[in-house]
C-alpha cells in the first residue's frame, strides 16, 4: 500500500507535456447568432438560390438559338359509327332437378333378415351391403314421395336414416310396406300439423329441449 501510495503522488506531481496542457486548457466559444442574423441569413440563402433557379433555363437555351417550326395541329379522328349497344346475355332457366332413378325394392333372404335383426349402432351402418340396400330404397321413396308433393318435406330428424330404420323394422325389413307405411306416416303428419306443433313447442320450452327442465309452458 505505501508503495501503491508514493507512485500515485509521482504521477500526480509530475509536469504534463506542453501539448498536452494546451489541449486542456480551454478555448474561448464563438458568440452565438442573434434571431436577426438568423432570419438575415435565411433571407440570403432563399435569395441567392432563386437566383441559381432563374438564371439556370438562360444558361441551358442561349436566346439566339434556333426554334423549332410549330407543328400543325393533328386532325381529329374520324367518328367511329355508333355500334348498336350489346345486348344482355339471356339468363338461363334455373335447372330443374330430374328425379333420381328409382330403386329396385330389396329382397331379403330368412338369413339376411336376421342379420338385418341385430342390434347395431348406426354408426356401424356404414360399409353393410345390407343395411345399405335397405336405406337407399327407403331413401328412392322418400325423395319420390316429396317431389311429387312437396309439402310432405320431413323434418331433419324425420329424414334421417335412422326413422327409415324404424320403419323397416316395423315391417320385417319388406322394404315395400316400410316405404309406404313411412310416405303415410308423412301425410299423416301433414294433416294433423305434427311439424307445426313440435316447432312452437320448441320456440316456446327452449329450456326443456336444450337444457333439460322437467315441465313444459
Amino acid at each position: 500500500r505505501e508503495e501503491g501510495g508514493t507512485l500515485a503522488r509521482l504521477c500526480l506531481e509530475a509536469p504534463l507535456p506542453p501539448a498536452t496542457m494546451a489541449s486542456l486548457t480551454p478555448q474561448p466559444m464563438s458568440p452565438r447568432p442573434t434571431y436577426e442574423e438568423v432570419l438575415r441569413l435565411r433571407a440570403a440563402s432563399a435569395k441567392q438560390s432563386a437566383e441559381k433557379m432563374a438564371a439556370a433555363p438562360a444558361a441551358a437555351a442561349p436566346a439566339n438559338a434556333p426554334q423549332p417550326p410549330p407543328q400543325p395541329p393533328h386532325p381529329p379522328p374520324p367518328a367511329a359509327a355508333s355500334a348498336p349497344a350489346p345486348s344482355p346475355p339471356a339468363v338461363a332457366p334455373a335447372p330443374v332437378a330430374a328425379p333420381a332413378k328409382p330403386v329396385a325394392e330389396p329382397a331379403f333372404t330368412d338369413a339376411e333378415v336376421e342379420v338385418l335383426r341385430t342390434p347395431l349402432a348406426p354408426s356401424e351402418w356404414c360399409g353393410s351391403e345390407l343395411h345399405e340396400r335397405a336405406l337407399a330404397y327407403m331413401r328412392s321413396r322418400r325423395d319420390a314421395a316429396v317431389l311429387a308433393d312437396p309439402s310432405l318435406a320431413p323434418t331433419v330428424e324425420m329424414a334421417s336414416d335412422l326413422r327409415l330404420w324404424r320403419f323397416l323394422v316395423a315391417t320385417a325389413f319388406k322394404g315395400g310396406d316400410a316405404a309406404s307405411m313411412y310416405v303415410e306416416a308423412l301425410r299423416w303428419r301433414k294433416r294433423n300439423g305434427t311439424d307445426a306443433t313440435r316447432k312452437d313447442l320448441r320456440a316456446a320450452n327452449p329450456s326443456f329441449f336444450t337444457a333439460r327442465a322437467t315441465s313444459l309452458e
